[in-house]
């Protein structure tokens, strides 16, 4: 079960009197459920192997556009999924921009898609998904994921992979205080660097 933060929970407060159905058993999550998109603030904590870190993160969700942005604050990196592929730019890591070879926004949904939700879960009120699926950054490494959301608008996630010699395990908080519903989605989210028109392969790297 994900942390119920403060905030989540004044928030959930609000909501008693709405007369919530249930979702019906194991229902897929809908990364397009909240087809206006949306931008939320909160904090990402990354534990590998006993190195853990902190940093504000931000998620963009551009329903509309079939596109979406992960930007991870205080590390520099950033993860963009659009309608054609995925470039990560993390130049902590790697000298160059990378790309993520066969994923898009498409490939991102269908892997969302694999967590199911758990019993207690509601239409349109909070929501808890969790099964082992695949994401932008794992390659072909399947990870434990566990995503709270409202509205299918996403809270919480929890990512989890066991290897032979390491564990990784990363949890984005999103506070629902920053939320915004009505925005103008800023372009500059989806800003790549000069360096991603002839990027490497991320995965070819990782996986070696």
């Amino acid at each position: 079960m994900l942390t119920l933060t403060p905030a989540l929970f004044l928030f959930l407060l609000a909501t008693l009197n709405l007369d919530l159905e249930p979702l019906p058993e194991s229902s897929p999550f809908l990364l397009n459920g909240f087809t206006s998109g949306y931008i939320i603030n909160g904090t990402y904590c990354q534990n590998f192997t006993g190195h853990e870190y902190c940093t504000p993160i931000t998620l963009v969700i551009d329903t509309p556009q079939n596109r979406m942005v992960t930007v991870f604050h205080n590390i520099g990196r950033k993860i963009i999924i659009n309608n054609n592929t995925t470039y990560i730019i993390d130049y902590r890591l790697f000298s160059n921009c990378t790309i993520v070879s066969g994923w898009n926004y498409s490939t991102q949904s269908n892997a969302y898609s694999q967590l199911v939700s758990t019993p207690g879960s509601t239409q349109l009120g909070l929501a808890e998904y969790n099964g082992v699926t695949l994401d932008a950054g794992s390659c072909t490494r399947p990870i434990d994921m566990t995503l709270l959301s409202f509205d299918n608008i996403i809270l919480q996630q929890r990512w989890i992979y066991k290897g032979t010699f390491n564990q990784f395990v990363g949890v984005a908080q999103y506070d629902i205080l920053t939320l915004d519903m009505v925005f103008k989605t800023d372009e500059h989210y989806f800003t790549v660097p000069n360096d991603c028109t002839e990027p490497i392969d991320y995965c070819e790297i990782i996986e070696k």
